[in-house]
């Protein structure tokens, strides 16, 4: 299983995430290379 770091703005909390718990990663990694998914913000925008 593979993680990711997000830090909350407002309160500087930082929490770890499996990345396979975002909405669409397992259809947008059928679809693309998750560095590529990184690259491009996609990770931000889901989260």
């Amino acid at each position: 299983m593979t993680y990711f770091c997000r830090r909350d703005q407002e309160t500087g909390e930082t929490t770890i995430e499996s990345l396979a718990e975002l909405p669409g990663f397992e259809e947008a990694v059928a679809d693309q290379y998750l560095a590529d998914l990184f690259a491009e913000g996609w990770m931000e925008a889901v989260s």
